[in-house]
């Protein structure tokens, strides 16, 4: 509500907002605004529990997080969770606080090589320099190694918000989570072996996945294969019957 306010003295002159009578409606959904509220204080409360170093007893140093939930299809927030405990801070973290867009710009950086790899291309995660105006650079990951067959780089950001995410969309009413997306035009999907990032084309893949690729680039759709079975139980059938004289 400190966010409609907000936007009422900006949008208003206080002498309007007295004198005009308006009937202000919000999109806001007080069940989802519960349950993302919920959701991000067992989330803060599970990481202070598995990193020790991050639980402090002082209530404006506690570990701090926030929840905005929108409506893709008409851009309405739903529910807005910019702290911890309102009751302890009011300042509002996903409209007030300064921040690195953090994974918000890989979009724009991964979206230049949509046309030369794909879901299931092998990256070299080990260590390169780059020369960029006459001086050197070497990017470092997080945990400080390297892999040259490109295990998955553990995203620390990522671990930490997906349990809340969940939390939140096991909590959030059924009308509202459903899903109701529709998958555009040219794009197609295939069963990948996360194992090996390849298509699936047996039941010998331990961990199938689903994978969503640009039609022009997906790999091509692999091709049952006979039952193998079968083939040698009608060997083995016609090497009995030569040795019994059928």
């Amino acid at each position: 509500m400190d966010y409609l306010s907000q936007q009422l003295v900006t949008l208003y002159k206080p002498e309007e907002l007295e004198s005009l009578g308006l009937s202000i409606y919000t999109t806001l959904d007080s069940q989802v605004q519960m349950a993302a509220k919920n959701a991000l204080g067992k989330g803060l409360s599970r990481l202070e529990n598995k990193v020790a170093a991050s639980s402090r007893k002082s209530p404006d140093k506690k570990l701090q997080g926030a929840v905005v939930v929108m409506q893709p299809k008409t851009g309405h927030i739903l529910a807005m969770v910019g702290g911890r405990s309102y009751s302890n801070s009011q300042f509002n973290r996903i409209t007030q606080a300064r921040r690195q867009p953090g994974s918000a710009f890989k979009p724009f950086v991964f979206v230049t090589g949509l046309d030369i790899v794909t879901p299931i291309t092998m990256l070299s995660n080990a260590p390169r320099t780059y020369n960029l105006d006459g001086k050197t650079w070497t990017p470092k990951n997080f945990e400080r190694h390297s892999n040259k067959n490109a295990d998955p780089i553990n995203a620390t950001g990522a671990q930490a918000a997906l349990p809340i995410w969940a939390d939140l969309m096991k909590a959030i009413p059924h009308q509202i989570s459903h899903n109701d997306f529709r998958v555009p035009e040219g794009i197609v999907t295939r069963m990948i072996c996360s194992d090996g990032g390849i298509p699936v084309v047996s039941q010998d893949c331990a961990r199938p996945k689903k994978e969503f690729f640009l039609a022009q680039n997906a790999p091509p759709e692999p091709r049952p294969q006979a039952p193998i079975r079968g083939v040698f139980e009608k060997l083995i059938k016609g090497l009995k019957d030569i040795f019994n004289g059928d």
